[in-house]
């Protein structure tokens, strides 16, 4: 009963503002506009089947326009997917978990190809591609094997997806093998856990979610947990946690990553989210590893091996271990190239070991002739080199004409060296060329060895080096700020004056340092 008295006043109430509007009309089309309204509030509301999962040879709905996908809500839509090529150029969205349990090598079927690129979207809905798990893989695999521009991607979630690949060249990807050059590739909401990629005896230019790329990629808010990437024992190049190699910039922020692996004995350039970029640099953005496990018998960077062009990170966070058998950097490996490019590196810090043979920096391994920014960033944790040049922030930068900048930083980093022979190991950089300015920074750390030792580095090869207020614990560090002795501007401090709870003069900011007594000055976002 009083459901009745409740729908009656409201249909009162619909007459009511119905009379009342339709008294101030002056069009009669007004009027019957209206009525028609008042008729629709009282009919019920029949909403559409989204997806049909009885649907086997066809998708489960829409039309494949944005507006209208095609629905997929079973594994065999997805199938009918794979083999309907006329149609990658359209959009599709998921609507169920599609989960690949007992789908072998055999069954797999790669979405687009070289004759046919995949070009429409995906929107995995926030739904998850699960538990595909292929091994004796002996041709190139990934979910899509090509895309092109303008395809794009979103809401996507990998869950137990295990690829091994047993044949020399058969290339893996976690989601997109390569994606073309007809312009740019976005990847935005995407969540990867326990995926793992293996490969047995030989293949290049592995990623977590891309392979390789002609153009553009832009990744945007990102969670990985337990992603592994696993080498063969034959050399491999351009391993990333996200894309192996990319022709042009890549842009990552929003990510985060635990325990990521892209480790093995044997793999040549790699590094944590990327291998290489070959042009056009990088932007990274507030990105947050914990426990990377990086290895490779070449060189390894943190976020990515090589850039050419300008690369800039801000508010990057790692913490976890490197090896770079030539050299490694706990962001970038080496820089180059490009039109006046530069690295960039901001509010960021890399907390953990790192290992190379030759060049090794907490943050930079070595940068060829350009320009270095780092500020309100710190490193910390261990540097070993075998024979070659380790900084606490930059094992080396070359170039007469580079300038080099550090400010309001330090690097609390144990250097040591294993070869009498080494060039120099330094509290903040091994060596630079060019102009360097250090103002406001710090090294804190012991430098263990019988090769040249310099608490804050090599001056005698630079174009030019000031230092202003600037510091070294001399208790840990007892060589000279310089391998050819002081550095105006920098001042070797005990233990006790450089863990002081009174800021140091100068401009020592409060909204930049924090200074406690018995702790090393920290800047002010630290936890």
């Amino acid at each position: 009963m009083d459901n009745q008295i409740g729908k009656g006043a409201l249909l009162l109430i619909h007459s009511w503002l119905l009379v009342s509007l339709c008294a101030c009309a002056r069009n009669s089309n007004i009027t019957a506009i209206l009525a028609k309204a008042a008729d629709n509030l009282t009919s019920p509301v029949v909403v559409p089947l989204a997806c049909d999962s009885t649907l086997t040879s066809s998708y489960g709905g829409g039309t494949g326009t944005s507006l209208d996908p095609y629905a997929i809500c079973s594994l065999a839509q997805w199938k009918h997917l794979g083999s309907d090529s006329a149609n990658w150029s359209k959009a599709v969205k998921l609507y169920a978990d599609i989960d690949f349990t007992g789908i072998t090598t055999a069954d797999f079927t790669v979405i687009g190809n070289a004759t046919t690129a995949f070009t429409g979207s995906l929107d995995g809905n926030n739904f998850k591609l699960i538990n595909l798990n292929l091994t004796g893989i002996t041709s190139d695999t990934a979910f899509f094997g090509q895309t092109n521009s303008p395809a794009s991607f979103q809401k996507i979630n990998l869950k137990n997806v295990s690829l091994t690949s047993s044949t020399a060249n058969a290339r893996i990807s976690g989601f997109i093998l390569d994606h073309g050059n007809g312009g740019a590739l976005t990847i935005s909401n995407v969540i990867l856990d326990n995926v793992n990629l293996v490969v047995q005896t030989y293949a290049d230019t592995v990623g977590g979610l891309v392979g390789t790329s002609a153009s553009q990629v832009n990744f945007d808010t990102v969670t990985m947990t337990n992603v592994n990437l696993t080498g063969p024992s034959s050399t491999s190049d351009n391993w990333g946690g996200v894309i192996g190699y990319s022709d042009l910039k890549v842009s990552v922020s929003n990510l985060t990553a635990t325990n990521l692996t892209v480790s093995a004995g044997s793999l040549g350039r790699s590094g944590g989210l990327i291998g290489q970029i070959y042009t056009g640099g990088g932007d990274f953005t507030d990105i947050t590893i914990t426990g990377l496990n990086g290895q490779s018998t070449n060189g390894f960077g943190g976020i990515v091996y090589a850039a050419d062009g300008t690369t800039i990170f801000t508010r990057v966070h790692i913490t976890g271990s490197i090896q770079g058998n030539t050299d490694a950097g706990g962001f970038i490996d080496q820089n180059w190239g490009g039109s006046n490019p530069s690295v960039v590196i901001t509010e960021s810090s890399f907390s953990g070991t790192i290992y190379g043979s030759f060049y090794s920096g907490g943050l930079i391994g070595i940068s060829f002739g350009r320009d270095v920014t780092v500020s309100n960033s710190f490193a910390k944790g261990v540097i070993s080199v075998w024979n070659g040049l380790g900084g606490g922030l930059i094992g080396t930068t070359q170039g007469a004409t580079a300038n080099v900048s550090i400010t309001d930083s330090y690097a609390a980093v144990n250097i040591s060296n294993a070869h009498p022979t080494s060039v120099v190991i330094g509290g903040l950089i091994g060596q630079a060329q060019g102009h360097v300015v250090i103002t406001r920074a710090f090294a804190s750390g012991s430098l263990i060895g019988t090769a040249p030792r310099a608490c804050i580095g090599k001056t005698a090869s630079a174009a030019s080096y000031i230092t202003t207020q600037t510091y070294y614990n001399s208790t840990l560090c007892t060589a000279m700020a310089s391998t050819s002795g002081a550095i105006a501007g920098t001042t070797g401090l005990a233990t006790a004056a450089l863990q002081t709870g009174t800021p140091f003069s100068g401009a020592w900011l409060p909204s930049t340092w924090v200074f406690t007594n018995g702790q090393n000055p920290k800047l002010a976002w630290e936890p």
